[in-house]
């Protein structure tokens, strides 16, 4: 079932967040009279999915048949949802509201911002300097004291081994190569975040077996050493050219955004709740109640808390409730960029782009979507498998149960802090009920449930939880076990050793595995049932041309390679 929905949301995401390219070849373009034609790549009943949509879905995809037949599945669930009215489903129709507000401000985001940064002929003419078409092999020591690297450097100037100072006292992770860092192109990125542009071009033009002064970096103090340079290959000039004309139109784009955004702001009230911001940071748990709310206000409209986060229950319950957005500030920037969404919201409807024709094609696509996803959810939350059939597949399958690995189940209670953990396994020491206990205080999902996490064996979990509920006796309950996603307290409920398993020890495997697979057939078979009441035409000859040309779409360039030399 999870397979099902990662498709569609696949597939929305791309929509969403693609850049808005359509090829030189299939352009909508002016017929004779000057009117614009567009081509018709499938049509699913009455509804026209055409080209230029359909590009901004593939995006680089080599599988055009596949994505056209996904788009076909979709369209034709959510129009059976809006038979079954589920457009009118309270839960649905907010999410349909958040997710038009969202494509919203994608698309002022791509007629405002992304089609005005677009790079002009002399501006891509200057991207690359005659004298910038080579590259260094540096080496690198880097020490935690200015000091040190003063010492160092001293060292180096009278003769000392660099490979032998960089093995023995660099903090760098390449110590053991000797500080190789290999070959670099410049305006790359490549020392992006560990140098200014200032201390990047002074390396640069170092001369072979010249040392840097010592520069301050993220790790600490540097001295470089270039080693020798060579001129670019063509390959290489293309990829860096690529890399900077990708750099310098994201830099443009930044430029263009914030300009709009600022012009934004100043002709709008907006008011940050910052009282109510340190009501949650403080909060133990956060709850329904929080959820509504007022994190800030946009001119007249409210903004609440489960605007932001949405209630559903993700990793750790509430979004919020994850100990990685309890760092500082990290609320106060998803409140800002929740503002700076409904700002741009509001300039798209004051530019009427919500009753763009093209706007309103991508959405219905994207509503389908989601329409789709509901009416799937609805019509196979009830099915299970009997007793008989996990049987039956037990049976089938009993090869693969020979050799089962050890594994073990166990329950937890997750914290956020460590406070909040002494106090709970307190109570856990003091006899009380691990199951009441992780339902009220455990930040998981499987809360729920009592905080069970069924059977798992090895290599599937956190190392640090795996090797303290692998140590536990049947029925002990461990000390607080610290990892990234909190502070743990494990319970042990079974033991099973590796080797062949009978079918109540693989039970909850085997439930897992068959449900997905029913789910998965059922989905499949309301697909293919829908497919053939339907009117499906599609336009083979146009998407043929997608099959040879999908790879040649544009995609975000990487740095250009590093040729990383063996060491001497």
């Amino acid at each position: 079932m999870k397979k099902i929905f990662i498709v569609f949301l696949a597939i929305f995401l791309t929509l969403c967040l693609a850049n808005k390219f359509i090829s030189a070849e299939d352009k909508v373009a002016p017929d004779a009279g000057g009117k614009k034609t567009r081509q018709v790549l499938a049509e699913v009943n009455s509804r026209k999915i055409y080209t230029d949509i359909f590009e901004k879905l593939i995006q680089g995809r080599s599988d055009p048949q596949t994505l056209i037949d996904q788009i076909i599945s979709f369209v034709l669930l959510g129009e059976e949802a809006k038979k079954e009215g589920m457009i009118a489903n309270k839960e649905v129709s907010a999410q349909l509201e958040m997710l038009k507000e969202h494509q919203l401000a994608q698309f002022l985001y791509a007629k405002e911002v992304e089609a005005k940064a677009e790079l002009a002929d002399d501006e891509i003419k200057k991207l690359i300097q005659e004298s910038d078409k080579y590259k260094v092999n540096f080496q690198q020591i880097v020490v935690k004291s200015e000091a040190e690297a003063q010492e160092i450097l001293k060292s180096l100037k009278n003769g000392a081994d660099f490979n032998h100072i960089a093995k023995t006292r660099s903090i760098a992770k390449n110590a053991s190569k000797g500080g190789q860092i290999g070959y670099v192109i410049p305006n790359t990125g490549y020392f992006e975040g560990e140098l200014s542009q200032e201390d990047e071009k002074k390396i640069f033009r170092l001369k072979n077996n010249e040392l840097s002064e010592p520069i301050k970096t993220r790790q600490g103090y540097a001295i470089f050493r270039s080693v020798s340079r060579k001129d670019l290959s063509d390959e290489e000039m293309d990829s860096r050219k690529n890399y900077m004309m990708y750099k310098f139109k994201k830099e443009k784009i930044e430029q263009v955004r914030d300009s709009l955004l600022n012009r934004l702001m100043s002709n709008a009230k907006t008011e940050i709740m910052d009282n109510n911001i340190k009501v949650l940071e403080k909060a133990e748990k956060v709850t329904d109640k929080h959820m509504e709310m007022v994190m800030a206000k946009v001119n007249k409209q409210e903004i609440k808390l489960r605007e932001i986060l949405p209630p559903q229950r993700g990793e750790y319950g509430h979004q919020i409730n994850s100990p990685y957005l309890n760092q500082p500030g990290f609320l106060k920037n998803l409140i800002t960029e929740k503002v700076n969404n409904i700002l741009f919201v509001e300039e798209a409807k004051r530019l009427k782009y919500d009753n763009n024709d093209e706007f309103k094609e991508e959405f219905d696509l994207l509503k389908d979507g989601l329409l789709g996803q509901a009416y799937a959810m609805e019509h196979l939350k009830d099915l299970k498998p009997s007793d008989e059939e996990l049987k039956e597949h037990y049976e089938q399958n009993k090869e693969r149960f020979k050799d089962m690995p050890e594994r073990i189940k166990v329950r937890h209670i997750l914290l956020p802090d460590e406070e909040k953990a002494k106090e709970v396994l307190k109570k856990v020491k003091a006899g009380e009920d691990f199951v009441k206990l992780a339902k009220e205080y455990s930040i998981c999902p499987s809360a729920a449930n009592g905080g069970d996490l069924g059977y798992f064996s090895k290599g599937r979990m956190a190392p640090l939880f795996e090797e303290a509920a692998f140590k536990l006796k049947n029925g002990e309950t461990s000390d607080i076990v610290r990892t990234n996603f909190g502070y743990h307290i494990i319970k042990k409920e079974d033991h099973k050793q590796a080797g062949a398993s009978g079918f109540n020890d693989v039970k909850y495997e085997i439930e897992q595995n068959v449900m997905i697979q029913k789910r998965d057939k059922k989905i499949k078979d309301i697909i293919a049932d829908l497919k053939s009441k339907a009117k499906i035409k599609i336009n083979q000859e146009a998407l043929r041309k997608y099959e040879s040309a999908a790879s040649s779409f544009p995609v975000m360039p990487s740095s250009p390679d590093i040729s990383v030399p063996v060491e001497p």
